[in-house]
């Protein structure tokens, strides 16, 4: 099977483009600029930000005016930005973003050479805005899982300013108020860590393990009758487990277009489906159709989830995970699509195939999550990643009103 990648666009909805120009700039700035930001020149990143976007808007970005004012969809902004740069008719992906990528994979990547287990400290918040007539809140905020990725944890919550029920679960930390504040409540821990260059021995898996991890249902995991014929379709030569994984990463890479993905879009039943039949995908929708792929071929895969450790790009991440004989669980990530300029650069096509940098892990799927809390998100929502200070801000506002729902964040505090 392949897609006309060149012929995949953007999937445009009006109803999206509500978020002010000052903050897609803002988003803008933090995937292709963030050095120039951190070095403290953010007045001439900004220049060239706004110029950026003007010639977006000549080459058919869409927005609503609201007054003299616009408002976008960070959706369409950002898989413009890739449909434009892969076709060769706008700069922004191809001189900033995909540039910024390398340099933060490989400086994190110097970290581990000089280290054989740095030891790595974060701030991680998370700022509510409480619903109207709240009585009672549940809030969550995530916490690392010690794994291969991590270990010797440890956990610091900063004191609430109201009083609540905290306790420090093995997913997350729950904390409960019978009379939350009124407007908005910020939470925040210190998390510590060693993250290890080397992976440890391999682990073993049960036959009620590899059960689990080939479920044809988990999520926005799917294995469905299409996901199943394009996993015979691709592994019909391949030999081996190993093969038939190469076989759907290179499908992945050489087809598909990762970008942003508006969830209200996606049927909860067929997400890969509706992945094929369009071609978008972003890390977590990637990372489901390859672990839907890997089991339709009869090879146990997961989902994890966490943080990127870019020390100016620390920002919320899915990836997959597939389990080979006497290797263990071996990562795929498609980052390594925006690294590898979409599989055209084949240096860096498998920099995260069966390796991987080190990472804040808080979930593994099916098993470890961090569950609901009492704030939640509407049927349509949008994701924003801006610069905040020395860290990164991962807001989510509601996409139909605009209005900021929650915002996590998230820096470095140390790094050794």
């Amino acid at each position: 099977m392949k897609l006309n990648r060149a012929g995949i666009r953007p999937i445009v909805n009006e109803l999206h483009r509500t978020i002010p120009e000052s903050l897609i700039l803002d988003m803008l700035l933090l995937y292709g600029w963030v050095y120039e930001l951190a070095a403290g020149r953010r007045a001439a990143a900004a220049r060239q930000c706004e110029a950026a976007l003007e010639d977006l808007v000549r080459n058919g970005l869409g927005f609503r005016a609201a007054g003299a004012a616009r408002r976008f969809d960070p959706v369409e902004v950002h898989n413009l930005i890739v449909a434009e740069g892969l076709a060769g008719r706008c700069p922004i992906w191809t001189d900033h973003f995909i540039p910024t990528g390398r340099a933060l994979h490989s400086e994190l990547a110097r970290l581990a050479d000089r280290n054989e287990a740095p030891r790595l400290a974060v701030r991680f918040s998370r700022t509510l805005m409480i619903p109207t007539r709240q009585e009672r809140l549940r809030l969550t905020l995530p916490v690392p899982i010690a794994c291969a990725y991590l270990q010797d944890v440890a956990i610091n919550i900063a004191p609430l300013p109201v009083q609540a029920q905290i306790d420090l679960r093995q997913n997350c930390i729950d904390i409960r108020l019978d009379a939350p504040p009124r407007e908005s409540l910020t939470i925040e821990a210190e998390f510590a860590f060693t993250a290890p260059r080397e992976r440890p021995d391999a682990e073993t898996l049960t036959p009620r393990d590899r059960l689990l991890y080939l479920r044809p249902s988990e999520h926005l995991i799917r294995v469905t009758p299409r996901v199943a014929r394009l996993a015979a379709a691709l592994a019909a030569e391949a030999l081996t487990p190993q093969a038939r994984i190469a076989a759907f990463w290179n499908f992945m890479l050489d087809h598909l277009m990762l970008g942003r993905i508006r969830y209200s879009d996606i049927p909860p039943h067929e997400p890969g489906d509706w992945v094929l039949a369009n071609g978008w995908c972003d890390c977590l929708l990637g990372a489901c159709l390859f672990i839907a792929l890997c089991r339709a071929a009869n090879i146990p895969a997961r989902l994890v989830g966490g943080h990127l450790l870019y020390r100016l790009l620390p920002t919320n991440h899915y990836w997959a995970e597939c389990w080979v004989e006497d290797q263990g669980w071996l990562p795929f990530d498609f980052l390594a699509w925006d690294l590898s300029e979409a599989g055209r650069a084949p240096a860096w096509r498998d920099v995260l195939a069966g390796r991987c940098d080190p990472r804040l892990v808080t979930e593994i799927l099916p098993l470890r999550f961090t569950g609901p809390m009492s704030v939640r998100l509407p049927a349509a929502w949008h994701m924003l990643q801006t610069r905040q200070g020395e860290g990164v801000a991962c807001s989510y506002f509601d996409a139909l009103n605009g209005g900021l729902l929650y915002r996590d964040s998230i820096a470095f505090t140390s790094a050794s």
